[in-house]
């Protein structure tokens, strides 16, 4: 049986980032196809001067808005050690939540007075869950600054016959299943294994007939983990 091919459907930048971790960490090398089913683009925001945290939920959110401003004064709260570890090289003081946003509201909710300032929740025009919208469910003044947004890619003819053959398709959010899932539904996913981070990017490919794997915690470690098994 041939080695499957990976095929990696998220942003080019975190796609590639993606892979070079998986090699370094396990010294594997497979075949790679990239095929990018969103593609992001700047919003211009205003950036606030003050505020008591950034909530930041994804590498992207970090990139679009360290390019709009130079202050660095507001610490952050992030989602996982990925997103902690980008927010750390833009130069912000960043504190991981430890993977979901479920984590993020607790480490907001354990770290953030509500009497202290406002939180800002960076972010894209299209979100997976609304954090502001809970916190201030829960008494804190939010803030929703939406720096970049998400339109659809086709998927390539050379990925859409990947398909055919073994291949793995790591997922790493429900917008990206929901937009794969889409461009997907009338093929044979039979040669796929999806290897989810979360039961939430599971849910919109949970009906394909694709093997499915749910790696063990919602980190890119546990993801490449459940990956190397494979290759």
């Amino acid at each position: 049986m041939p080695n499957p091919t990976l095929l990696m459907i998220r942003p080019l930048a975190q796609a590639m980032d993606f892979v070079q971790a998986l090699t370094s960490l396990t010294g594997k090398m497979p075949t790679t196809l990239y095929s990018p089913v969103i593609e992001t683009h700047s919003v211009a925001a205003e950036p606030p001067k003050q505020a008591q945290f950034l909530l930041f939920s994804s590498v992207n959110g970090v990139k679009f808005f360290a390019d709009q401003t130079e202050n660095r004064t507001i610490p952050a709260l992030c989602v996982g050690d990925t997103t902690a570890n980008a927010a750390k090289d833009a130069g912000f003081t960043a504190q991981s939540a430890g993977g979901t946003a479920s984590d993020l509201l607790k480490l907001a909710g354990s770290v953030a007075d509500p009497a202290k300032g406002p939180l800002i929740y960076v972010c894209g025009a299209m979100v997976a869950h609304d954090i502001d919208g809970q916190l201030c469910e829960l008494g804190y003044v939010t803030q929703r600054c939406v720096v970049y947004e998400q339109s659809p890619q086709a998927l390539t003819n050379k990925a859409l016959s990947a398909l055919k053959y073994p291949t793995i398709v790591p997922v790493s959010s429900p917008n990206t299943a929901r937009i794969f899932a889409d461009q997907t539904a009338e093929l044979d996913l039979s040669a796929v294994t999806f290897v989810f981070i979360s039961e939430n990017a599971r849910a919109p490919l949970s009906h394909t007939n694709a093997a499915q794997i749910l790696a063990t915690g919602p980190t890119r470690d546990a993801m490449i983990s459940a990956i190397s098994d494979l290759l």
